[in-house]
């Protein structure tokens, strides 16, 4: 068997991203965002709400999950004209910007306006 033609077995990555991403949005509602949360949970029956938790945790994943195709995307895109480390550089600073653009006005900017 040629290990060199073997596809690397990706399964034991997707718990590794579950807990890094449940991690990141845990200290980002706690740290980062954590003024507009406690209005938000003030205006709440129950201190911390499922339905709050469940619904920004949503959001979350869906802001990360469309910042990684982005990154691939564009790394894809830049790498056909500029040297595929640069290309990933400037492909990962766009993504975390968006990430945070999407976090700061759709999953947490609940309170923004106010």
């Amino acid at each position: 068997m040629d290990l060199a033609c073997t596809p690397p077995n990706r399964a034991p990555d997707a718990p590794r991203i579950v807990l890094a991403t449940l991690n990141n949005f845990t200290w980002n509602r706690l740290w980062t965002w954590s003024d507009r949360v406690r209005t938000l949970e003030a205006q709440e029956a129950q201190p911390v709400s499922l339905r709050l938790l469940g619904m920004e945790f949503g959001q979350y994943v869906t802001a990360s999950a469309f910042g990684s195709a982005l990154q691939y995307v564009l790394t894809l895109l830049l790498s056909g004209s500029k040297d595929y480390r640069l290309a990933n550089i400037v492909a990962i600073l766009a993504a975390s910007v968006s990430n945070f653009l999407a976090n700061d006005r759709w999953t947490f900017g609940h309170q923004a306006s106010k």
